[in-house]
């Protein structure tokens, strides 16, 4: 139960938005890859 000090919370919405630009990340680079190798 670490929850108590708003730092917390902070850290778990960073970490969630750096998932999500990470994932992004990853599907342009899986798109890019994609279109390289099939002109």
């Amino acid at each position: 139960m670490g929850r108590n000090s708003a730092s917390d919370d902070d850290e778990a919405d960073a970490a969630e938005l750096v998932a999500e630009v990470e994932a992004e990340l990853r599907e342009q680079r899986a798109e890019e890859a994609t279109n390289i190798s099939c002109p």
